[in-house]
């Protein structure tokens, strides 16, 4: 690129950079479109052009933060400093207690029946099985995994089904739960 290429490029693109606030000076070359009282020389040569800035450099401080991160406990070590977690935990029973209040609105009256639609089934036996694993869970036993939990819910449905009646909140009759098809 000849010289005077150069020059033009250079101008071009310090008029760029003053539009944005920022130019840089170039020694021997002068800047044909910038208003000359508005470049303040620094050490590091670019400049603001809204403001004198002190000469030399600009001291720029690093900030080191030192993270040591905080060591992990084991799920056995934790249930040894806090034995309460082994237990069912105090506050899911009111959840649990507002679940299954809600779920004595699922069956339907049908004669001598309480129909469940199999999604409210679901909502029902889900809710058992999740509060009985925590209770099961404070006398140390622990569900085996795999098809054990299909397993579980279905035999807890087969004793809600064989062993409960279902008392209708409406008009406290009861009725014989099984599942609507």
């Amino acid at each position: 690129m000849s010289n005077d290429a150069k020059k033009t490029v250079d101008a071009i693109a310090n008029k760029k950079l003053g539009d944005l606030g920022v130019s840089t000076p170039i020694e021997g070359v002068e800047d044909l479109f910038g208003d000359p009282d508005a470049h303040h020389e620094r050490g590091d040569k670019w400049v603001i052009s809204d403001k004198p800035q002190p000469k030399g450099k600009i001291r720029k401080t690093k900030v080191v933060r030192k993270y040591e991160p905080k060591p992990v406990t084991s799920y056995e070590d934790y249930a040894k400093q806090w034995p309460e977690t082994q237990t069912p935990h105090v506050l899911s029973k009111p959840k649990v207690d507002a679940t299954l209040l809600k779920c004595r609105e699922l069956p339907w009256p049908d004669g001598e029946y309480a129909s469940y639609e199999p999604k409210d089934k679901d909502v029902l036996v889900a809710t058992l099985y999740r509060y009985f694993n925590d209770v099961v869970e404070g006398a140390g036993l622990y569900i085996k995994g795999g098809d054990e939990r299909d397993k579980l819910r279905e035999r807890l449905w087969k004793i809600v089904t064989d062993h409960y009646f279902h008392k209708d909140p409406y008009d406290n009759k009861y009725r014989v739960i099984r599942e609507k098809k």
